[in-house]
């Protein structure tokens, strides 16, 4: 007897060895798909025990499609967060949503703005994480008035007729890391250097900004420099570092305001002498790390 159940992509995935991209290409009838791959497909699903109407079914229970905008790139935090959507993506297929990912450039924001300025009409939401500028909060509300639903995720853009945003509250995130770093650093004046990856990113600057109060209060003896946006650039980034460890004696503490980028681990590895604290999010350092530091998962 054939199984009238609607089918799901995993199966047909682990029966074929196909990509889901390539199976959901097949059961959506897009095009750039070889007639073989097709026909294994229709195969698996036979051989499965589905209906032959199955085919057909899955195509008319799709009831949205969201599109997906991260941040390429080599940061570990939006890996996992990557792998996340992916394994969501088959329970959304189960229930009719078409969800697709898309990457965009974090060190040059205007990337950004123009895909989301890209969004079909079939799409019925976006899930973005968001850059704090007047041009994105511009591509939100024109996608706002096309009725397609904006939710920022990570990263705000508070500005904008976003419908929500999902995340942590930043400045407290950024006045927790300011709090331990009082504690931890040792009694005496000194400066502490705050490190980010692109200033247009809100969650970084709201983190700062807490960073910067907490400290304020809690040891106003120690001096908070001007962020350093260390980019895309692991040499940039090493140069950088190497200037602020260049007065070791001064520089009491480094935040890593940001997702710590292996690159720029790297370079406050390669530090000798007297060490400053180092705080840092959403980052696994290396043990052999020369530093005092503090990790925080989910500051």
């Amino acid at each position: 007897m054939k199984n009238h159940k609607r089918m799901r992509i995993s199966d047909v995935m682990r029966l074929t060895g196909l990509s889901r991209s390539t199976v959901d290409r097949v059961l959506n009838d897009r095009p750039g798909v070889r007639e073989d791959t097709r026909q294994q497909v229709e195969q698996a699903i036979s051989s499965l025990g589905y209906a032959p109407s199955s085919l057909v079914l899955h195509q008319k229970a799709r009831t949205g499609r969201i599109e997906v905008f991260l941040p390429e790139g080599t940061n570990p935090f939006f890996a996992h967060l990557r792998k996340g959507i992916d394994a969501a993506a088959e329970a959304a297929s189960d229930r009719g949503v078409d969800l697709r990912i898309r990457g965009f450039d974090p060190y040059k924001p205007e990337t950004i703005v123009e895909s989301l300025s890209t969004v079909s009409n079939q799409t019925t939401a976006v899930i973005t994480v968001g850059v704090d500028n007047a041009e994105a909060s511009l591509a939100i509300n024109n996608l706002a008035d096309r009725g397609i639903r904006v939710v920022t995720i990570v990263s705000d853009v508070p500005m904008s007729r976003r419908s929500a945003y999902v995340g942590q509250d930043n400045f407290v995130a950024g006045r927790t890391a300011g709090q331990l770093m009082a504690s931890l650093v040792a009694p005496g004046k000194g400066r502490v250097a705050v490190l980010i990856g692109h200033p247009q990113f809100r969650h970084l600057l709201d983190r700062q900004s807490g960073f910067q109060q907490a400290l304020a209060i809690n040891r106003p003896d120690l001096s908070v420099e001007p962020c350093h946006p260390y980019g895309a650039d692991p040499a940039q980034a090493a140069a950088i570092v190497r200037n602020l460890m260049s007065d070791r004696q001064n520089l009491r503490g480094v935040y890593l305001a940001g997702g710590g980028q292996p690159y720029l681990i790297d370079a406050l590895r390669v530090t000798r002498g007297a060490q400053p604290v180092v705080i840092g999010h959403e980052v696994r350092m290396p043990a052999v790390l020369p530093c005092a530091m503090a990790l925080t998962g989910w500051l």
